[in-house]
């Protein structure tokens, strides 16, 4: 698929413009530190879905507050798969590579949550302009401090067991990236934050991915109070989407 394509974007309201996604101009704005705290990562990087500066986003404390919404399960001759341990295992992955930085509280309710991880079924396999996931985020446009985020993660009939145990991991995994710290992905594919992926295939967090959510943290993952909506401080939300590769 050619950058023509567009196959990720980010729809910012209030503005209600549709553009490419990157981060756009004030990338780590609000931290401490600079985007090369911790080297290799991609932080600096444009986004090679269109070219377009990352931007660096991040939440003011762990944990994070989150729900699960519709989670499938799905039966093979290996045993049940369930789309929360999947979610959870995902989770997992991010707070392993972070030594515990990143946490995550579990909550009853969407209006308890800060973060939503839904499954929405889709009527056949993404092709090319489909997508396997999205993430929504609101964020200060003056730090990039992120006030809230949502995780859709499509899934359809007949999925092999591949694309549910590998490929769905991956998806998952990836968009909490998304969620956890980046507006835009890395150049090299080897990462799990590349803006494309297989439907049925894992991939681990790289020394570049982990490097780049330390950066965007400065690896200082301690609650520093959160800030509260002020209309004299715009908040911008987008959504980016995440397309197969094939």
């Amino acid at each position: 698929m050619t950058r023509k394509g567009w196959a990720w974007f980010c729809l910012c309201t209030g503005t209600v413009a549709l553009i490419a996604c990157g981060g756009g101009a004030g990338g780590g704005a609000g931290r401490a530190c600079g985007n090369d705290f911790l080297t290799p990562n991609y932080l600096s990087e444009n986004d090679p879905a269109d070219g377009d500066p990352n931007r660096v986003l991040f939440w003011p404390g762990f944990p994070i507050r989150y729900v699960i919404q519709n989670a499938p399960e799905w039966n093979f001759g290996s045993g049940t798969v369930f789309g929360t341990s999947l979610t959870t295992a995902s989770m997992n992955r991010w707070q392993t590579a972070t030594d515990g930085g990143v946490d995550w509280q579990a909550v009853a309710s969407e209006s308890q949550a800060e973060l939503v991880v839904r499954f929405n079924q889709v009527a056949s396999e993404p092709g090319a302009g489909g997508t396997l996931g999205s993430t929504t985020l609101s964020f200060f446009v003056d730090t990039g401090e992120i006030v809230s985020a949502s995780v859709t993660i499509n899934h359809w009939p007949g999925m092999t067991e591949a694309q549910v145990r590998d490929g769905l991991m991956s998806t998952i995994s990836h968009e909490l990236g998304h969620a956890l710290f980046i507006s835009g992905h890395s150049t090299d594919e080897a990462d799990l934050m590349y803006w494309r992926a297989p439907t049925d295939r894992d991939k681990a967090i790289t020394t570049r991915d982990n490097n780049s959510i330390r950066s965007a943290y400065c690896n200082d993952f301690r609650n520093r109070g959160r800030s509260l909506p002020d209309s004299r401080r715009p908040i911008r939300t987008i959504t980016v989407a995440c397309p197969p590769k094939h």
